[in-house]
């Protein structure tokens, strides 16, 4: 079975409750970050992507998807954008998916040198608390 969903150009989420969002928003200077978390969605998600690097959400952004994201940094060490990776939560295997996130982590710290950054984030790799089994189905938003 194919599963898969692509976001359109225009199609907009909290930034709160996605990877790709958590890992932007993590990346942020902690006011910069407390102005925009002041209306949005998920400060759990994003404290945890602050103390470990990355942003991770689980089916509650899309239902039977989890993913995973990194930002990447420009030559000020600001984010400019988020490399990430999703898959169907069916298919989680926690090994599987943290050699997955150090792949993410080495490739979004490569686009933040090529992009002039001294630094990428940090990724604490020890620090990840990545369930055993797949997470419980929530109930996710479907992306309008």
């Amino acid at each position: 079975n194919k599963l898969g969903y692509l976001m359109q150009p225009g199609d907009r989420a909290p930034m709160g409750i996605s990877a790709s969002g958590r890992a932007l928003l993590a990346a942020l200077p902690p006011a910069e970050r407390a102005a925009l978390m002041a209306v949005q969605p998920g400060a759990r998600g994003v404290a945890e992507a602050v103390r470990t690097g990355v942003g991770f959400s689980s089916e509650e952004l899309i239902v039977g998807m989890m993913a995973a994201g990194v930002a990447v940094l420009d030559s000020s060490g600001r984010p400019v954008g988020v490399i990430s990776v999703a898959m169907p939560t069916a298919r989680y295997e926690p090994r599987s998916f943290a050699r997955h996130c150090r792949s993410l982590a080495a490739a979004a710290q490569r686009l933040s040198g090529r992009l002039g950054a001294t630094s990428g984030m940090v990724v604490q790799f020890d620090a990840l608390d990545l369930p055993e089994v797949a997470p419980p189905r929530r109930t996710a938003r479907r992306v309008a």
